[in-house]
């Protein structure tokens, strides 16, 4: 018998013999829906060439417990500077859900994180990365008198700049170096008065004549792409007052003649 179908029937027919999608398979298991991973650095700072720790927990609630365990986590990690992120690696979590995973590599900027399992991602941390460390040294120890540039030197081009120098580790090459001198009103206002850059080997250099009498408490920090801001030691000298400075100026009287 012959049967005719229209339009509408036509397509309720495709659908009714149409296969549908596969169904798992025996032994294959469904990741479970809802679950959520957490994220912490064991240390939101670092210095330049440690390597990083990461923790965190992987949860499907509402999942039988053994879901969330003996799962693949992968870690995403994003380097200031660069485009992009790249696999940092991957770990697995334990019977709880909890996992641990430390870069293979030591950072040597700042980075972001990110783990992912089962669908879920972890919010995004961010761990922070300096220099390991910032010397300061002078012309000459802490606390001794340093020359003042006076105004007539300075417009004679004769004014004695001091040398200041250090060193910045692991080296940053062409990272800048700002020497500061504290404001004697607000103790944490820092004022520039020298800039400089860092030398292949990590060295730095700075000259500077100081055109203000007093006590002078100076720092220098240390800026770099990728880096957190690093700061030094502080060294404190007397600056020469303006008598002081005009005094050691003047020619010295010639000597009797007996």
């Amino acid at each position: 018998m012959l049967v005719l179908l229209g339009a509408a029937g036509a397509q309720a027919h495709r659908r009714r013999t149409e296969p549908g999608p596969p169904l798992p398979g025996a032994g294959e298991v469904q990741p479970p829906a809802g679950c959520s991973i957490t994220l912490l650095p064991s240390s939101p700072s670092l210095h330049a060439g440690e390597a990083a720790t990461l923790t965190g927990t992987l949860s499907c609630p509402g999942s039988p417990a053994a879901a969330a365990a003996s799962q693949t986590v992968d870690v995403e990690q994003h380097v200031a500077g660069t485009p992009g992120v790249t696999l940092a690696g991957s770990t697995t979590t334990d019977e709880a859900g909890n996992f641990s995973f430390t870069t293979a590599a030591p950072l040597e900027r700042v980075s972001s994180f990110v783990a992912e399992a089962l669908g879920a991602r972890s919010p995004r941390v961010r761990v922070v990365v300096s220099a390991a460390a910032v010397t300061l040294a002078g012309p000459l120890p802490a606390g001794s008198l340093l020359p003042l540039a006076t105004r007539r030197a300075r417009l004679a081009g004769t004014a004695a700049e001091v040398v200041f120098h250090g060193t910045v580790a692991p080296a940053v090459p062409g990272a800048r170096v700002i020497l500061q001198r504290q404001s004697r009103r607000r103790a944490d206002v820092w004022r520039p008065i020298a800039h400089g850059l860092v030398a292949p080997d990590g060295s730095y250099t700075l000259q500077h004549a100081f055109a203000v009498s007093g006590p002078a408490t100076l720092r220098v920090v240390v800026r770099a792409r990728g880096l957190h801001a690093t700061v030094s030691e502080q060294l404190t000298y007397e600056i020469a007052s303006r008598r002081q400075a005009n005094s050691s100026s003047q020619p010295s009287p010639p000597a009797a003649i007996s």
